[in-house]
C-alpha cells in the first residue's frame, strides 16, 4: 500500500534535536518491554538501566558532533557524565568515530585516542573497543559513542533523584572541568 503524502511530515528538519513531540511518538510506538529494563527510553532519559540480579547496568550512546580540537576528551566526558546523572559509576567506554576522507592521518587520529585514553584515565574508565573508519558520509569529524555504568540495585532510577552514591563522584571528577 502506498503511503499517502503528508505536508508535515514530509518537512526536513533542522540541525539539532528531534521536536519532542515527534520524539515522545516514535519511541512510544518503536520501543519494546522487557522485565531487565528498569528505566526504559523516554524524554530526559540520558541512559537506560537494566537489572541483572542484584546489580544495574546503566548504557549510554550519544553522539559528539560539537568539538574539533578535544572531540576524544568530550565523546568520554559526554558519555560518562550521563551514566553518572542516571546514578551509575562510569566503567567501560566503546567508542564509534567516523572520520573525513582526505582530511584524516594518523597524527590526528592518534590526539583523538591519545584524548579518549587520558579522560578514560581521569575517571578510571576503560575504553574497551569500538570502531574507526574513514567515510564519505561526513564532513567532519563525528563521534558516536556507547558507555556503560554499574550501580548498586538501591539507588536512584531516575536522573530527577540525585544518587546519593554519586556524591563524591560528580564535584570532584573531571566531569565539571574544561578540556586539557
Amino acid at each position: 500500500m502506498k503511503e499517502k503524502k503528508n505536508p508535515v511530515r514530509d518537512l526536513f528538519y533542522p540541525p539539532g534535536k528531534l521536536p519532542l513531540e515527534d520524539l515522545t511518538s516514535l519511541l512510544s510506538r518503536y520501543t519494546q518491554a522487557d522485565p531487565r529494563l528498569v528505566v526504559k527510553p523516554g524524554i530526559g532519559r540520558d541512559a537506560c538501566v537494566l537489572s541483572f540480579g542484584d546489580r544495574y547496568l546503566v548504557a549510554k550512546t550519544d553522539p559528539v558532533t560539537f568539538a574539533s580540537d578535544e572531540i576524544g576528551w568530550y565523546a568520554v566526558q559526554v558519555n560518562a557524565n550521563d551514566i553518572a546523572s542516571m546514578g551509575g559509576i562510569p566503567r567501560w567506554f566503546l567508542a564509534a568515530l567516523l572520520l573525513p576522507e582526505g582530511r584524516t592521518n594518523l597524527r590526528m587520529v592518534e590526539k583523538i585516542f591519545d584524548q579518549i585514553s587520558r579522560a578514560c584515565q581521569d575517571l578510571g574508565i576503560v575504553l574497551c573497543g569500538g570502531h574507526t573508519e574513514i567515510t564519505l558520509a561526513w564532513s567532519g569529524r563525528s563521534w558516536w559513542d556507547r558507555c556503560w555504568g554499574k550501580r548498586s540495585r538501591g539507588c536512584c532510577r531516575r536522573r530527577s533523584e540525585f544518587c546519593p552514591a554519586m556524591k563524591s563522584f560528580l564535584p570532584k571528577g573531571s566531569l565539571s572541568r574544561e578540556p586539557p
